[in-house]
């Protein structure tokens, strides 16, 4: 290919999908090999025309005894065609030992983090990569193989972040022939010869094998590559919009469980993904996100975890918090309350600092300490979500506590009563809140299932003189930042 034709059909793809703009400063990252050393070359001969400025960056990864030499010929080759040259020294080898990971992801990793450090020193603000259509092609493959989704489908991205791929619109021989037009001469990694590791197999014995059934494969899967990153950026959009639901409490994240339901499949796996992100898990695969989506699916309480994040759901919400079940680690209990607690906060009154308090009582839970204040009124008045009245004269000993197996409610419009923790589980509550959840009661009933459902028991009537106003108020056992909780 003529240089005139491969430099057009290189600027016209970066020109699309706006890999640079005016004033940029770019850090190529070189090795030495054909790919990368076409890069430099491009970059250089587009520099003026495009009004960029560029670097080039030569990472010795100590693994080779050619490296040296390499790097050595790198920096020549700038000082040539005066471009700023950085050398960085990594020691694979002996970070290995020190590091899980193969060879070529702790290469790498201390690769990217020598980079970062240059462009943060030469005040460089993208990074351009020699990934190429063929490189895109065997990504692919290696996705496909391991069961990846849309995303690993989508292969490498031209742009992402500050990182730029030029060549992903031409192949690994047009690059060659690009080089070939120079004087300079292109050192070769033996290591690339080896049928050894997983990307070197697809390349050394799968490709050939694909190319001899589809001579333009490169090409069908660099277009499959564009329509599932097109698809996957629309279902991240997507998805994104329906984050709005989510509400945080406390260190937890929940999601109405009748929204997720009536959400296409392809939307409730994204929600998952962004469930996992937010509360700090790691990046879980297809099967780990499928069985989460199943699960929060099904009726009834179930708890189970995936990729560093605990899923648990109810009749309402779907309950997400950092943790392992293997490990049996349950979020905590004031975050959960704190979710129900928030949709009684515009409905609930403070009586903090008024006279005419006549009783005081606290009861301390995993979810916090609750207090209970009493005043009597000579009029009924219009109560809180926080608040139920009573008959001042027909109430015994009152006292909040712990809902316990065996309590009983005497729901009004029935007759005969029914047990507490039915009722909790009606309301959603999740079964670790539910022995926790405060009642209000005296030696022989249960008047009220504080916030959620009160007794018809000492209910005040058309003879009641005298009205007793109970408030209870949660008191958070610490906050956000670890210090003592707050009284809501």
């Amino acid at each position: 290919m003529k240089k005139e034709l491969f430099l057009k059909k290189v600027l016209s793809a970066a020109h699309e999908k706006k890999l640079w703009q005016r004033g940029d400063r770019i850090l190529a990252a070189v090795s030495g090999g054909p790919d990368s050393l076409g890069l430099l070359l491009f970059l250089n001969e587009i520099r003026e025309k495009e009004h960029i400025e560029i670097g080039c960056c030569c990472v010795n990864h100590h693994i080779r005894e050619a490296a040296e030499k390499e790097t050595e010929g790198v920096r020549a080759i700038c000082g040539t065609l005066s471009i700023p040259f950085y050398r960085k020294d990594v020691y694979v080898p002996e970070e290995r030992e020190k590091e899980k990971g193969s060879l070529e992801t702790v290469a790498r990793e201390l690769r990217y983090r020598a980079l970062s450090e240059v462009m943060k020193e030469g005040k460089y603000n993208l990074l351009a990569t020699a990934h190429h259509e063929d490189d895109q092609a065997e990504t692919i493959l290696f996705h496909l193989l391991r069961g990846s989704g849309l995303n690993g489908l989508s292969g490498i991205r031209p742009k992402a972040g500050n990182k730029i791929r030029p060549f992903l619109s031409v192949t690994k021989k047009e690059i060659g022939e690009f080089v070939s037009l120079y004087p300079c001469e292109p050192y070769h990694d033996e290591t690339n010869d080896v049928p050894e590791g997983s990307r070197n197999k697809i390349r050394l014995l799968l490709m050939p094998l694909l190319l001899s059934h589809n001579p333009k494969l490169t090409a069908a899967l660099s277009r499959l590559s564009e329509t599932a990153a097109a698809d996957e950026d629309f279902l991240r959009e997507e998805a994104g919009k329906e984050s709005i639901h989510f509400r945080k409490a406390g260190e937890a994240l929940f999601y109405p469980k009748n929204h997720f339901s009536h959400l296409h499949p392809a939307l409730q796996r994204r929600v998952l993904m962004n469930a996992i992100e937010k509360t700090g898990g790691k990046t879980a695969d297809f099967e780990g996100v499928e069985r989460l989506r199943l699960l929060a699916l099904e009726e009834g309480f179930h708890r189970t975890s995936e990729a560093g994040t605990v899923l648990e759901t109810g009749q309402e919400v779907l309950y997400f918090h950092k943790g392992n079940t293997r490990k049996s680690m349950e979020g905590k209990s004031s975050d959960y309350f704190r979710y129900f607690y928030q949709d009684l906060v515009e409905k609930t009154k403070h009586i903090a600092n008024k006279t005419g308090i006549i009783r005081y009582t606290s009861l301390t839970t995993d979810m916090g300490t609750f207090h209970l204040t009493g005043e009597l009124l000579k009029e009924p008045v219009p109560t809180g979500k926080n608040q139920y009245l009573l008959d001042g004269k027909r109430a015994g000993t009152l006292s909040l506590r712990k809902a316990e197996k065996g309590d009983r409610l005497a729901p009004p419009g029935m007759e005969g009563t029914r047990s507490v923790f039915s009722i909790l589980q009606e309301k959603g509550i999740p079964a670790a809140l539910r022995k926790e959840w405060p009642v209000l009661a005296d030696e022989g009933h249960i008047y009220w299932i504080c916030f959620l459902r009160g007794s018809r028991m000492a209910r005040p009537g058309g003879d009641t003189k005298s009205f007793l106003l109970l408030t209870v108020e949660w008191e958070d056992k610490e906050n956000e930042h670890g210090e003592p909780g707050e009284r809501y």
